[in-house]
């Protein structure tokens, strides 16, 4: 963003998926979007596409990184349908806090997964209690030391898909703003998703914008679309999002 000192970062896939005299970019397979929970066969099969995919941008990051003279809080990662799937994936993983996060049509693969892990974290490392009710100190800190101990928690798990806990991702999965955005009539990838995955990250801990548009499942001609964004004024949106990202720093 000129004039802040900012870099977007929305990368491309390096892998190609080719069929029905088709060549369409993917980041990793299956890259069906679906509700339904994975065969084990399948399972394996999406795991090794976003270790392998992660890697990647991962090392890229940190490339953007070092051209921020190592500023993280100034790099914005943003992706669109499984583009946002693998870029939220790889927030989760990196351990490291972004400036902000921007996503369309979003969905995040093993969903179910992380917040069955956010929510044993309230239980495992949010005190002695996973009530949620004061404890009487008055120190008014309680929430947010949750908050923490849930984010840490489910980093520490992702060793389930090949990466290593780091400590320094209980903090970043806690402050890195996120703007999540989706077309309410997209065909091609479910709402539903994409409120699946606003919600799990709520139960993680970050603060995220979610907003939902009308005319995703329309194309340039009138007809059935989807899985791209929906309206001018989804655009705008991110863009106001991501300049008061910029003013508040």
């Amino acid at each position: 963003m000129p004039g802040h000192g900012w870099r977007l970062v929305f990368p491309s896939s390096r892998h190609v998926s080719r069929g029905a005299g088709d060549a369409t970019p993917v980041w990793f397979q299956p890259d069906s979007p679906t509700t339904h929970r994975p065969s084990r066969r399948r399972a394996k099969l999406l795991a090794e596409g976003l270790v392998d995919a992660a890697t990647h941008l991962i090392r890229l990051l940190n490339e953007e990184t070092a051209l921020l003279d190592g500023r993280r809080d100034r790099l914005v990662l943003g992706g669109l349908g499984q583009g946002c799937a693998m870029g939220l994936w790889t927030m989760l993983c990196w351990g490291e806090r972004l400036g902000a996060f921007v996503g369309a049509c979003a969905w995040l693969p093993f969903c179910d997964n992380v917040a069955r892990l956010a929510d044993q974290g309230v239980f495992y490392l949010g005190g002695s209690s996973g009530s949620g009710e004061d404890d009487g100190d008055g120190d008014g800190d309680d929430d947010d030391d949750d908050r923490f101990d849930r984010a840490g928690f489910v980093c520490n798990e992702m060793p389930v898909v090949g990466f290593p806990p780091d400590d320094n991702c209980r903090a970043a999965l806690a402050s890195t703003p996120v703007c999540l955005s989706h077309g309410g009539d997209d065909v091609a990838v479910d709402a539903a998703l994409g409120r699946a995955a606003r919600d799990c990250l709520l139960q993680v801990g970050f603060t995220v914008a979610w907003r939902e548009y009308r005319g995703a499942a329309l194309d340039d001609d009138g007809g059935g679309g989807g899985g791209w964004l929906a309206t001018r004024e989804q655009v705008d949106d991110l863009a106001v999002f991501l300049l008061r990202i910029a003013d508040l720093s």
